[in-house]
């Protein structure tokens, strides 16, 4: 009878207020991949978060980060970043990437993507995106 009372109790306890809305979470995934040619910059809205994949032409020896940027009034920056982190053949690749946010607010947003390469000038960034979408 014991662990029916635990397990009721348990139930009741987690069922008790409401869950508080969390803060947006991102991830960031790429990999290279051969025979394509760039694509455009794509952005998914999902059931589970928003999507935005793209490909990033680089030399091989090179390894793509994603940062997001949450402005204030719906604006996100998403920052792809090439790193070049070995040395490596002068080989032309495609690097596909994709970032996803969660916990995404309901409402209308302003994305910019941009892309850059760790060893160009600062501030030298390609504008790859920049489009509305809306979270329902």
């Amino acid at each position: 009878m014991r662990p029916a009372v635990l397990a009721l109790g348990f139930i009741v306890a987690s069922c008790g207020t409401p869950t508080e809305p969390a803060d947006p979470v991102f991830q960031f995934n790429s990999r290279i991949i051969f025979g394509i040619r760039t694509l455009e910059t794509r952005v998914a809205v999902e059931v589970y978060g928003v999507d935005i994949s793209g490909v990033f032409p680089t030399d091989l020896g090179y390894t793509l980060s994603g940062s997001l940027e949450l402005l204030s009034g719906h604006q996100l920056i998403l920052t792809v970043k090439a790193i070049k982190d070995r040395e490596a053949p002068a080989v032309r690749v495609q690097n596909y990437y994709v970032g996803r946010i969660i916990h995404l607010p309901r409402g209308e947003y302003d994305l910019q993507v941009f892309e850059r390469v760790s060893d160009s000038p600062v501030g030298q960034s390609e504008l790859a995106f920049h489009g509305t979408f809306r979270v329902d």
